[in-house]
């Protein structure tokens, strides 16, 4: 069996790879102060994560952004996780699978998951729409009688 050797990163690769971090660090702590400070939505960070220049967005969890809101603690946040688990795991998503304890946005775009961005964004929705009736719009209203 051959193992191969990577040679040791020299000094200048380290640093530059170093600056890289603390810039990826340092962009989205900026995110995350926008969406403190009502600038951006939760919902406008994950669009910016799914362009390729903004892949450091990926790495921040569902609950961090949610809980970056104004008026948005622990339980907020909480409180949309669990409505996106319900979506997914209702009906017939493709995916029927357990959201992840701390799920990151990277989870959520993932590309053989379409259905949980979907998901996702009626899970952020404040209002459950309820229909008027059973089978609206497609049966009448049937009259208690």
């Amino acid at each position: 069996m051959l193992t191969t050797i990577r040679p040791a990163r020299t000094e200048r690769e380290i640093d530059r790879l170093a600056a890289s971090r603390d810039e990826a660090r340092m962009r989205r702590a900026e995110w995350l102060a926008r969406i403190a400070e009502g600038r951006a939505t939760p919902e406008q960070l994950v669009d910016a994560a799914a362009d390729p220049f903004e892949s450091y967005l990926r790495k921040l969890t569902l609950r961090r952004i949610l809980a970056a809101q104004p008026g948005c603690g622990k339980l907020c946040s909480q409180t949309v996780l669990d409505r996106l688990q319900a979506l997914l795991c209702a009906g017939d998503s493709p995916s029927r699978h357990k959201v992840p304890s701390d799920p990151t946005v990277s989870w959520l775009l993932h590309s053989q998951a379409p259905d949980r961005i979907v998901a996702w964004k009626q899970a952020l929705k404040k209002e459950v729409e309820v229909s008027p009736w059973p089978g609206f719009p497609f049966s009448r209203k049937v009259q208690a009688e």
